[in-house]
């Protein structure tokens, strides 16, 4: 389901809000059956989950040489389980099976991303002489920013198990912890020439992460953070 607004805001601008949710049910996932042979694990449609938010959109026409977006998202994916090998321990553990639902692995909260854009249109800007130096020139900032993906805290259980599967005894709940916010700004300047009539050249300079955000890819689930897995902080370690 999905229903929006779009409001004009004077003659350059537009605000467009826009509600959506999704059910999903019947998603796979493992289940154990127990045999007179042995445990077996049956692929069953079981999980459901639903993601749901708001989108608002902002949009300025070029109105003295600017123009922009704005684009914002605030959204819960939540569910059972992320995919069908989520709850594999649980099976073959023979454990009870969640029926509440959780954060699921690629539930972001906040997304977000800022377009601005200044140009100078044909004829325009200063003039030396018969030559506007500048017309056909912009520049371009583009800033998008995430907030993190969850995560589940773990502790080990047992040294001989380090960093896999067996040994992590969960110290959270589902999912019930987020990676830290990513940022990112890029800029591109550029300038269009004329040749031959409608044939035209832009040449540019296209910077990426211009402020060299450090922004975190992945966190060790025993610490929580990208630079430390937790062994120094062990028995062992």
């Amino acid at each position: 389901y999905e229903i929006g607004i779009k409001q004009r805001m004077g003659n350059y601008a537009a605000l467009n809000i826009t509600a959506f949710y999704k059910e999903t049910a019947d998603l796979v996932r493992e289940q154990n059956f127990s045999t007179d042979i042995q445990d077996i694990g049956f692929m069953q449609n079981l999980d459901f989950g639903s993601v749901k938010g708001v989108e608002l959109a902002f949009t300025l026409r070029r109105f003295h040489n600017v123009s922009a977006t704005v684009n914002y998202t605030l959204s819960y994916a939540l569910g059972t389980g992320s995919n069908s090998n989520t709850l594999r321990n649980v099976t073959w553990l023979q454990g009870v099976y969640p029926k509440m639902t959780n954060p699921l692995d690629f539930d972001q909260r906040h997304t977000g991303v800022i377009n601005l854009d200044w140009r100078l249109g044909e004829n325009k800007g200063p003039k030396f002489g018969n030559i506007h130096a500048f017309e056909n020139f912009g520049v371009n900032f583009l800033y998008s920013f995430n907030s993190g993906r969850p995560f589940t805290t773990v502790s080990v259980v047992s040294e001989q198990f380090w960093g896999g599967g067996a040994g992590e005894q969960p110290t959270s709940a589902i999912n019930g912890n987020y990676s830290p916010w990513t940022n990112m700004m890029d800029l591109k300047v550029d300038k269009y020439f004329n040749f031959f009539g409608k044939s035209r050249l832009n040449v540019y300079v296209w910077v990426l992460n211009l402020f060299n955000f450090e922004n975190v890819y992945a966190v060790y689930p025993f610490t929580g953070t990208a630079d430390n897995n937790g062994w120094l902080d062990s028995p062992d370690g």
